[in-house]
């Protein structure tokens, strides 16, 4: 289990050293209450699928968000 130490729901930035244990890992995960979700992939309601690298560069704010 790796764990950020956020609220479960929390969208993380994955550290260097989480990083290194995910193959093919993506910036960011959403802390769940047993350790993280990694975010390879998403699509937004109407909109096309991108790689989570490309929609973090659109949406920096993502980051620290809290997903109800």
């Amino acid at each position: 289990d790796v764990e950020s130490g956020s609220a479960p729901g929390t969208v993380v930035h994955l550290t260097p050293e989480q990083q290194a244990n995910i193959p093919g890992a993506p910036p960011f995960a959403i802390q769940t209450g047993i350790g993280i979700l990694a975010v390879r992939e998403l699509q937004r309601a109407g909109r096309r699928t991108l790689q989570a690298a490309e929609f973090l560069r659109g949406m920096p704010a993502f980051i620290g968000s809290q997903l109800n």
